[in-house]
């Protein structure tokens, strides 16, 4: 009776999945380079989504007076505004553009705006400001490093969504086919054939068209990838689950008359979770470099909404005359690729209980 009650029976379940798991941790933290990249990689999705609301300046505000700038330039501006109670400036200018456009009496006002900080010349309020630019400035004056933490809130948000996106449905699709075989097996993998056909930059480019104009690109650029990245996903599940369900667990439970919705969640997902947080660890460093082509190229992103593609295209055009514009973002893009592809590694003998070195 004690050995075959329910209760022991689930208990010894929970410590094994639970020792498996924890095998998994330990394993994983003696690999210090996986380690250090999963710890880099949590560092900068820290800085790109808290690093913007703790940083004063904002990436969108230009300076047009100021053009480009070296890292780590401190320079003094003056802020215009025409009502004193609004909260953001009308302008930002620099000091020698307010001498020349705004000052009437300029020793006097220069004294009386270095003195108070603030000067009001016929109903027009200035303030005198400090900016200090730790990568520099853009050609349009906006500070750089605001705009690489910006652009990483969507490179990666689209890697996230699209990552997403390429789960839920190709775990679903593979599933699904795998477990039926046959002819319905056959029938949705060749639906898989026809769609890896299909030249992805041509679709982008007919979305790009056919929603010219349309406000938020980043769901199409999100839309177009996800549509995408899902069949490699697909197949992977598949090739799986065609394994799984000839053990005898599986042949047991369908014994027993388990219904196809409780084979699927109860006995195939626990086993298909290695493989699947693998391929996304994987994906997401793939989904990155794919928005970045397409911002690189023109289809993706534009400046006003630019991810680290579009700061890369950018500094591009400007590499021979300020190439920090080009170094800076293609450090932060490179270095998360090759941390989560480390990451990736990591786990993947991390869960791979055969190959895995105790």
């Amino acid at each position: 009776m004690f050995l075959n009650s329910p209760t022991k029976s689930k208990s010894l379940s929970d410590a094994a999945n639970y020792s498996l798991s924890k095998l998994a941790v330990t394993r994983l933290r003696r690999n210090r380079l996986a380690a250090a990249s999963l710890c880099y990689f949590i560092i900068i999705i820290a800085l790109c989504y808290i690093g913007p609301i703790l940083y004063s300046l904002s990436p969108h505000a230009q300076v047009l007076a100021l053009d480009t700038t070296l890292p780590f330039t401190r320079v003094n501006l003056v802020e215009v505004r025409y009502d004193e109670a609004k909260e953001t400036p009308d302008e930002v200018t620099t000091f020698p553009d307010f001498l020349e456009v705004y000052a009437i009496n300029g020793e006097t006002d220069v004294a009386a705006l270095a003195k108070e900080g603030a000067l009001e010349i016929n109903g027009v309020y200035f303030k005198q400001i400090e900016r200090f630019h730790l990568l520099g400035t853009d050609s349009k004056g906006r500070d750089l490093l605001a705009r690489i933490l910006h652009g990483g809130r969507i490179s990666l948000g689209v890697a996230f969504l699209a990552t997403l996106t390429a789960l839920v449905i190709g775990l679903s699709y593979g599933t699904v086919s795998g477990f039926l075989g046959g002819k319905v097996d056959t029938f949705m993998m060749r639906i898989v054939d026809i769609l890896y056909a299909l030249p992805f930059i041509i679709f982008v480019i007919l979305l790009m068209v056919l929603f010219e104009g349309f406000e938020y690109k980043i769901l199409l650029v999100f839309l177009a990838i996800g549509a995408i990245e899902w069949l490699t996903m697909a197949r992977i599940v598949r090739g799986q689950v065609l394994h799984l369900k000839k053990q005898e667990f599986i042949i047991a439970a369908q014994a027993t008359g388990a219904s196809f919705f409780r084979i699927m969640t109860k006995h195939l997902a626990p086993n298909l979770i290695g493989p699947v947080i693998v391929y996304s660890t994987l994906l997401i460093p793939a989904v990155m470099l794919l928005e970045a082509t397409l911002s690189f190229l023109g289809l993706g992103m534009q400046a006003h909404s630019a991810s680290w593609g579009t700061l890369i295209h950018e500094g591009q055009e400007t590499m021979h005359s300020s190439p920090w514009q080009l170094i800076a973002p293609s450090l932060f893009f490179s270095s998360t690729l090759f941390a989560m592809n480390i990451l990736g590694d990591g786990l993947r003998d991390a869960l791979d209980v055969k190959s895995a070195k105790d």
